[in-house]
């Protein structure tokens, strides 16, 4: 939807109304392959503006705790509060899950590197947990490393479960998207799937 230019945050509103258009077949141009109905549209944010103008446009709402960790509850409670045909909405989280609370802290520190690398717009390739333990930190990146940590759920199954049951208290949200890197994903995802 940015049509590869940069930050275009004031045009959304209208281009997520278009898609909306584009998808119900109500505009001139009309959607193909055709469906009976059209899929359920959610918008991705990280605040109250966001929960807003999804309820404001009767679309489903995914909070993103993987960009900001800070507005979940406020989030939620917006969206909640404007949207009247239903609760539809979701959070988003990264979750690494270990066998143990002190194995996962090996596989973490490939999703530390990567996440520090996209902020700073390089290399956006996952590294190898033997390439991310070889890199050396000065302090301001590993300050920025631990306050990351915040966008994630990093533990052993206990840990991620008690992590996530607290979340979905404090957002009143029980739908979570798993999100985690390449590197670790399968058994990372059979884990929370289990819990």
């Amino acid at each position: 939807m940015a049509e590869g230019k940069p930050n275009q945050l004031a045009d959304y509103p209208d281009k997520l109304t278009d898609l909306i258009t584009f998808l119900s077949n109500d505009g001139n141009v009309s959607a193909v392959p055709r469906t009976k109905d059209a899929p359920n549209l959610y918008s991705l944010g990280f605040g109250e503006n966001s929960a807003k103008l999804a309820a404001k446009l009767g679309i489903g709402y995914v909070y993103g705790h993987f960009i900001n960790p800070n507005s979940g509850k406020e989030a939620h409670q917006t969206y909640r509060a404007k949207f009247r045909q239903g609760y539809l909405s979701h959070s988003a989280i990264f979750v690494i899950c270990g066998e143990t609370d002190e194995q996962v802290e090996e596989l973490a520190i490939s999703q530390d590197v990567w996440l520090l690398h996209v902020e700073k717009s390089l290399d956006i390739r996952v590294p190898s947990i033997e390439e991310a333990k070889a890199k050396s930190w000065n302090d301001k990146e590993k300050e920025q490393m631990l306050e990351n940590r915040k966008r994630m759920i990093i533990g052993g199954p206990k840990k991620v479960k008690s992590e996530l049951l607290h979340l979905s208290e404090r957002y009143q949200c029980n739908d979570w998207l798993n999100l985690t890197i390449f590197m670790i994903s399968k058994k990372n995802n059979s884990r929370i799937g289990e819990l």
